[in-house]
């Protein structure tokens, strides 16, 4: 048994949740997650001026992520990219039957691995969590919309 405040759980830490307590992550809205390869190997992408260009492992993850929306149709995309070691993106949810969230990322990360194992990369894995934002509007959307477009230039003024 467990009490608040009591850092363990069936003898392990636990971690605080990562989502809102009060938010429902099936709500209709813009979602910016950030999705990262486990131990942040680089093998997804490589910057190259200002550019990403894709590995195979990249290629998959972004035809991975092309198909969120014919698994679940309420879920529109938005702006994306795939970098060396993480994938940021926009999701729209539209519809009230949705997967939260976190569902959706979920079957996006188990299916992208899956193939990516299939493939020969048996050692591929993303780190256990995600990291999400809820935008309260238009001008939050275009903020973080030209974040993402703009990440490979930031990416090889971080990594020089």
């Amino acid at each position: 048994m467990t009490f608040e405040g009591d850092p363990l759980f069936r003898k392990r830490y636990r971690i605080s949740p990562a989502r809102w307590n009060r938010w429902d992550y099936r709500r209709p809205g813009f979602y910016h997650v950030t999705i990262c390869v486990q131990w942040r190997v680089r093998c997804l992408s490589e910057v190259v001026d200002g550019g990403v260009i894709l590995s195979p492992c990249g290629e998959v993850v972004a035809r991975e992520w092309s198909q969120i929306p014919r698994r679940h149709p309420q879920v529109f995309l938005d702006a994306f990219i795939v970098m060396p070691d993480h994938l940021h993106g926009l999701l729209i949810l539209g519809g009230q039957e949705s997967l939260p969230l976190g569902g959706i990322i979920g079957q996006f990360k188990s299916k992208a691995t899956k193939v990516l194992r299939a493939r020969g990369h048996a050692d591929f894995a993303w780190q256990e969590r995600f990291h999400d934002t809820v935008l309260k509007d238009f001008k939050e959307l275009d903020q973080v919309r030209a974040y993402i477009l703009d990440n490979p230039r930031r990416w090889k003024a971080k990594s020089s």
